[in-house]
């Protein structure tokens, strides 16, 4: 069991993170090539690795309420930030601005470059695969578990299933990482609040025990 200073500091970088994720996710740059997309980055990486650090304890403490499902749900969208979107925060945070800061590099950023063309004939499409798998899967999940949970808000899960559908809704857009990322600080608001509620009642919060006939 973990200690409540604990649950709530995980709570903390999960907000923390997944708030700023959304923030970057809204003002994303259209182009790597605004000088503004590598501080992003930058940014955007670092707020991924509280999110990695608070989602764990955030997921393990939910499902007292929610059951496996939402545990199994947090550790899918774990793996996937960590699959997809950590590589995409550190290429684009260092690599691409060090390319673009020779002209000699810099025609290398491109969709139609030799350095592009190697890269998604690599790993890097099966780990971006099976990351918007896991993604799916595991927002999902902890949806349907929330909204399942009498004794949790329904609002996360709600959030989550609106931007998960509409990230991979056709087209391009930033609306369904934003609202995904809001999603994942209403999660961790309401580890926060789970756990205050738990102190106020002086006792732990588990799932209602099944009725007997």
């Amino acid at each position: 069991m973990h200690s409540p200073m604990f649950v709530r500091l995980s709570s903390v970088a999960l907000v923390s993170g997944a708030a700023v994720c959304a923030v970057g996710q809204a003002i994303h740059p259209v182009s790597p090539l605004d000088p503004f997309d590598g501080p992003l980055h930058t940014a955007y990486f670092m707020s991924l690795l509280l999110i990695l650090i608070g989602l764990p304890t955030t997921a393990a403490r939910l499902s007292a309420r929610s059951g496996p499902l939402g545990l199994v749900g947090g550790i899918a969208i774990w793996i996937a930030l960590a699959l997809m979107e950590v590589p995409h925060a550190v290429i684009s945070a260092t690599i691409l601005p060090a390319l673009l800061a020779d002209p000699s590099t810099a025609s290398l950023v491109d969709d139609q470059s030799v350095v592009y063309a190697n890269l998604m004939h690599g790993v890097f499409p099966v780990f971006m695969a099976a990351g918007n798998a896991l993604l799916l899967i595991g927002s999902l999940a902890l949806s349907v578990a929330t909204l399942r949970a009498p004794t949790l808000p329904r609002w996360p899960a709600v959030l989550l299933l609106l931007g998960v559908a509409a990230n991979f809704a056709p087209g391009h857009s930033n609306v369904g990482p934003t609202v995904f990322y809001a999603g994942l600080a209403a999660f961790g608001l309401a580890g926060a609040f789970t756990l205050g509620r738990e102190r106020l009642l002086g006792r732990p919060a588990t799932r209602p025990a099944a009725i007997e006939a």
